[in-house]
């Protein structure tokens, strides 16, 4: 891909990324006033692992199957490798990062859509935002993997490449950024979809017309085989964090959270409900 920005009337900047055959981005040149810098990425998954620029590599560590940050590992080719530490609001978005000292080196507040309003601290360069996005400086845009996201509008640039299991609207985020996220901008079920957990189910579920976190509620009609979960259950994708499911019983009270996998992972969360 090739992106032009211009402001008045001259070219500010030419950047060119380049993906792999999984759509992944691997390169990107970006040209400022006649200064060139390439960036290379190395992916573990569809996740980002380690970018490297010039003599300085950056490695990310995240959560647990997940795309929350929780640390980096700066490098460079002379120098002691650097240790900073990621935290992160309810979402995974990155607030504060701190040095191996408890020292704060970056610091940022946020709009609504994921647009950083201010910095109060940027000792350091801190392109994570939401979860699986990343901040190009070059146009302003997040990389979200699949798609590109505008956080001055709260929208992709591009529509969904799954159409419409992703929703009605094909270019929209989130029914609500403080509450989901979408690490490969596909929002939708096609993980649920896809998942050992509904090839056991389907053909015995329903799809309701209630949503949590802007995921859809299925009811379990008959009998499956899936331990801990029987006719008149509810469930639904944890839209925070993607390898979960969460249960209900026939009362839509929590009962239980499932792995993709089909295995049971978690009990049941008291006071919790889909409806």
């Amino acid at each position: 891909m090739h992106a032009l920005r211009y402001g008045e009337d001259k070219l500010l900047n030419e950047a060119r990324y380049e993906y792999d055959s999984l759509g992944r981005r691997t390169h990107k040149q970006v040209e400022i006033e006649g200064t060139l810098t390439t960036t290379q990425f190395l992916w573990q998954g569809l996740r980002l692992l380690q970018e490297t620029c010039g003599g300085r590599q950056q490695l990310y560590i995240y959560e647990p199957d997940s795309y929350a940050p929780l640390a980096r590992v700066d490098r460079t080719e002379a120098g002691k490798p650097s240790l900073y530490y990621l935290h992160t609001d309810q979402i995974g978005t990155p607030l504060e990062v701190t040095s191996a000292q408890g020292d704060l080196v970056w610091q940022a507040r946020y709009k609504a859509w994921g647009e950083v309003e201010r910095f109060e601290v940027q000792s350091i360069e801190q392109p994570l935002r939401f979860q699986g996005q990343y901040f190009d400086a070059e146009t302003g845009l997040h990389y979200n993997t699949f798609r590109y996201y505008d956080p001055g509008v709260g929208r992709f640039t591009t529509q969904d490449p799954i159409g419409l299991l992703g929703g009605d609207n094909l270019y929209q985020y989130a029914v609500n950024p403080t509450g989901w996220v979408d690490p490969l901008g596909l929002a939708g079920n096609d993980i649920l979809f896809d998942s050992e957990f509904w090839k056991t189910v389907q053909g015995s579920v329903r799809k309701t017309t209630m949503r949590v976190k802007g995921a859809s509620v299925f009811e379990i009609t008959q009998k499956v085989n899936l331990d801990g979960i029987k006719k008149g259950d509810f469930f639904h994708l944890d839209t925070l964090h993607l390898n979960e499911i969460e249960v209900y019983d026939s009362k839509k009270s929590h009962k239980a959270v499932f792995h993709l996998n089909g295995n049971k992972s978690g009990n049941s969360i008291k006071g919790r409900s889909c409806g």
